[in-house]
């Protein structure tokens, strides 16, 4: 259950930081076209629509960008969480197994002895 959770988060993660970067590159793209729409608007070229435009589409990556930036963190918050849980849980595991393992080697020699006494 615990990998399933792990493998889900870490594909989640993923997507967010393709999104992100995708985002990212949209963000450079338009800022780049804003600077070169306020070079022409300077030499006179119109385009005054566009360029408000263009700074409403930045801000507004800007805005996803650090949302889902807010959301990976989360995750990795979360994923760490889960592998302390799980690590914790594997110790617990462990430590039973070691105890099952200690009873297993009491039982045989029981009965072993059980076996020679038997045969005396």
């Amino acid at each position: 259950m615990l990998e399933k959770v792990n493998v889900s988060e870490t594909t989640i993660l993923a997507k967010y930081q393709a999104e992100l970067s995708s985002l990212k590159a949209q963000l450079v793209s338009l800022t780049q076209s804003q600077s070169q729409s306020s070079s022409a608007d300077a030499t006179g070229g119109s385009g005054g629509s566009s360029e408000k435009r263009l700074k409403e589409e930045v801000q507004r990556l800007s805005e996803t960008v650090e949302d889902l930036n807010a959301e990976i963190e989360d995750l990795k918050a979360q994923e760490l969480k889960l592998r302390d849980a799980f690590l914790s849980d594997l110790a617990q595991l462990n430590q039973l197994n070691s105890a099952l393992k200690e009873r297993h080697s009491l039982n045989s020699m029981w009965f072993k002895l059980q076996g020679q006494i038997g045969h005396t």
